[in-house]
């Protein structure tokens, strides 16, 4: 049986996990990344719409830590 340390741990180091992948995702996209930038212009995105996800995961991760 879990206690509720152990499942706040669990939790946190996803939350963690997560932050980080959207964070490196995020930055790959705004500094023009060209494994991003290849894979998002093949998927047959515009070039200026991968600024767009970019920008919201950087916000994504930066606002909930403001609350």
């Amino acid at each position: 049986m879990t206690t509720q340390k152990t499942t706040k741990t669990i939790y946190w180091i996803g939350t963690a996990f997560t932050s980080l992948w959207f964070g490196a995702s995020g930055l790959g996209e705004l500094i023009k990344n060209p494994i991003v930038w290849d894979i998002t212009v093949k998927l047959g995105y515009p070039p200026h719409f991968i600024y767009i996800p970019g920008v919201a995961k950087l916000l994504g991760i930066a606002v909930p830590n403001l609350m």
